[in-house]
């Protein structure tokens, strides 16, 4: 059987803990998406996850995948299905200053 790929969007950081990423509610929000990014793999063999790069939790769970990629899980892999492809060049650049660019204090990822 293969392994189940999943799916993340919800809702907008206005709808949220606001655009803040370290407020205590968003950064619950983020925690709780690594955990479940996690259990998916290990309960699932979940290792393809796809994000439309939207503006909250499609961002952060893109984030999230990418870091565990990073650090641990290596054959996991993340596909950007944006609805416009101007998003899409917008969030790698987002996501290329907000890891490997910002001199600036970045936000806690989880």
């Amino acid at each position: 059987m293969n392994a189940p790929s999943c799916n993340f969007t919800g809702h907008r950081p206005n709808k949220l803990g606001g655009y803040d990423e370290s407020t205590e509610l968003n950064l619950w929000i983020k925690k709780s998406l690594m955990q479940s990014v996690i259990w998916c793999y290990h309960n699932f063999g979940t290792t393809e996850w796809i994000s439309g790069g939207a503006l909250g939790i499609d961002q952060w769970a893109a984030e999230i995948v990418l870091y565990l990629k990073i650090i641990t899980y290596k054959a996991v892999k993340l596909f950007l299905n944006p609805i416009f492809l101007k998003r899409l060049s917008r969030l790698i650049m987002i996501i290329i200053h907000r890891n490997f660019c910002s001199s600036k204090k970045k936000a806690k990822l989880y």
